[in-house]
């Protein structure tokens, strides 16, 4: 075969081609690198080949640089349909985003980045080949089309980050505001402003909505207008809003609460249109983690719409979104390729109950309740859209107007103790000034801090026997299946959720510690006696003046 055949250039193979024949174009150093001699040179005497290691696929960033000389990669080439595309493919802009998917922005998106892998660009490349010749490309064509593309991109294109909805880069932060117009907001120190070309790119999934362009001169109280609640819930509100709209958590979920007819849903849909408008504004929460990272994914504000009821699993996956995780399972008709999602993001969620059973995820909550809206002031929803519209740029343009205040006092704000999403916490202080008090946010902070503790216990029944247990004997004493006796003895008989042992006793009485403690009750776990047996105690004492105090930072 001649070298030419061996590049990917010259004539056809039965075989289906592999990278090599797509990517090397005659570079003998970069080849015998990788696959070992050509086959069309001659070997010395004692020069032997390693048909194995000429045919194994390496990972050339980590090779390339060893070489002595750096090594240009060319745009891939083909034969017929795939070659025809390949060659429309050069128009647009190809590259590999922080998230290891390969991206390409077309001439004309704005420079909206889209997955070479999704039907968008599949689309594109038909059109592109319809126009060229009156002929369509197959799906085999352009699926082939996309995974030269990928691998091309990952060995010699550029790596860019890529934003969804939010953004940071030299020190501003940016909000895209997801029109055609390809516009974003920059925020700093010194004001926010409309930018044309921000320097980064944002994709916008098939689901994204554009916000209006914001304007000058609005109040962050006119929320009230849209939602019912008292003073701390607005409070909380306008804190997660501007958690939201940075590009780093760890993010708080905000939970609304409220008996039937408090307008629940409507107020989920009043926040999330705020900063991350969409076409599915409310969703059910998924009840398998994978779908809960999927769509998480798709989406820089996931809103769950009724929630009554949260599985252990889904309560884990919940708070690991918050914070930042991934998902890793096998890709698909692969046996040992990864599929990695990796998210953190800002969460809604709405019920008439509080689902809460775990203290973990109560840590990572903010907390509104809403208050019921009288049968006399209700009134159509296309009315409630259409102020809200009206209103929306102005309460957008005041929520920028806060954040540039927040960037101006982030170095100048004490630090709260005893706050789990203390990130979010320190941003909302120093953006407090702009909207109210940092004393009084941060009561708000810890008012919503106890109630969603209260609330929890209240719904756990080993902690409500426990604290019976603690109100009637002061002190007690004795070992966890003494305990497990006695929580069991105070529950209902109609009570399914009661430990099934010793040792599930005791890992339901670790996750609610932190919350008894605030309530009154010390917890000491020890071993006595020679045998070294462990006994479990619990005190009931005062409790203190302010189980969330702040110190200054």
């Amino acid at each position: 075969m001649e070298g030419s055949a061996a590049a990917g250039v010259g004539a056809s193979t039965s075989r289906r081609k592999s990278i090599k024949d797509y990517l090397v174009a005659g570079d003998d150093e970069l080849y015998e690198h990788f696959y070992g001699r050509r086959n069309d040179k001659k070997e010395t005497p004692g020069d032997e080949t390693d048909s194995a290691h000429a045919e194994t696929s390496l990972p050339v960033r980590v090779f390339l640089p060893a070489l002595r000389k750096p090594v240009e990669i060319p745009w891939p080439r083909d034969e017929g349909m795939v070659g025809r595309m390949l060659t429309f493919a050069r128009a647009a802009e190809i590259f590999t985003g922080a998230d290891q998917i390969c991206y390409a922005i077309l001439p004309e998106s704005h420079r909206e980045p889209m997955p070479v892998a999704s039907q968008g660009f599949r689309d594109w490349l038909t059109m592109a080949a319809w126009r060229d010749g009156q002929t369509t490309p197959s799906l085999r064509e352009t699926t082939r089309v996309a995974e030269i593309l990928t691998t091309w991109s990952r060995l010699a294109g550029s790596m860019r980050p890529v934003g969804l909805r939010v953004a940071e880069a030299n020190g501003c932060l940016y909000l895209d505001l997801g029109d055609a117009s390809g516009q974003a907001v920059e925020i700093d120190t010194h004001g926010w402003r409309l930018v044309d070309t921000p320097p980064m790119v944002f994709r916008r999934p098939s689901g994204m909505k554009p916000l209006p362009a914001p304007a000058r001169g609005g109040s962050i109280k006119r929320l009230r207008r849209h939602i019912r609640t008292d003073e701390d819930g607005l409070l909380m509100a306008i804190a997660w809003l501007l958690a939201a709209l940075r590009p780093k958590g760890p993010y708080p979920m905000l939970y609304l609460l409220g008996s039937h007819g408090a307008a629940k849903s409507w107020a989920m849909t009043v926040l999330k249109t705020l900063i991350d408008p969409e076409k599915a504004m409310r969703s059910k929460l998924p009840t398998v983690s994978k779908d809960l990272y999927v769509v998480a994914q798709a989406s820089h504000v996931p809103a769950f719409d009724n929630v009554s009821r949260i599985s252990d699993g889904i309560s884990d996956t919940l708070c690991t979104i918050a914070t930042g995780s991934s998902h890793r399972g096998r890709k698909l008709f692969t046996d040992q390729e990864e599929s990695v999602i990796t998210v953190q993001r800002p969460m809604l969620m709405n019920g008439i109950i509080d689902a809460v059973g775990r203290p973990d995820l109560s840590d990572r909550l903010f907390r509104i309740e809403l208050e019921r809206v009288p049968d006399e002031e209700r009134r159509p929803e296309a009315e409630l859209r259409r102020e809200l519209e009206r209103d929306h740029p102005l309460l957008l343009g005041a929520l920028l107007d806060i954040m540039v205040v927040g960037l101006r006092n982030m170095g100048d704000v004490r630090r709260l103790s005893g706050e789990r999403m203390i990130d979010a916490a320190h941003w909302a202080q120093a953006c407090a000034p702009a909207f109210s008090t940092e004393e009084r946010l941060v009561e708000a902070l810890q008012r919503s801090r106890k109630a969603l503790s209260s609330d929890m216990l209240s719904t756990n029944p080993v902690a409500r026997a426990i604290l019976e247990l603690a109100d009637e004997r002061g002190r007690w004493t004795g070992t966890a299946t003494d305990l497990l006796s006695e929580v069991v003895r105070r529950a209902p008989p109609e009570e399914k959720l009661m430990p099934q042992g010793a040792a599930q006793l005791k890992r339901t009485l670790n996750r609610i510690e932190t919350d008894l403690r605030a309530h009154g009750l010390d917890i000491e776990d020890r071993r006595v006696g020679r045998r070294g047996d462990r006994v479990i105690t619990i005190i009931l004492r005062a409790p203190p003046a302010d189980a969330r105090g702040t110190e200054d930072g």
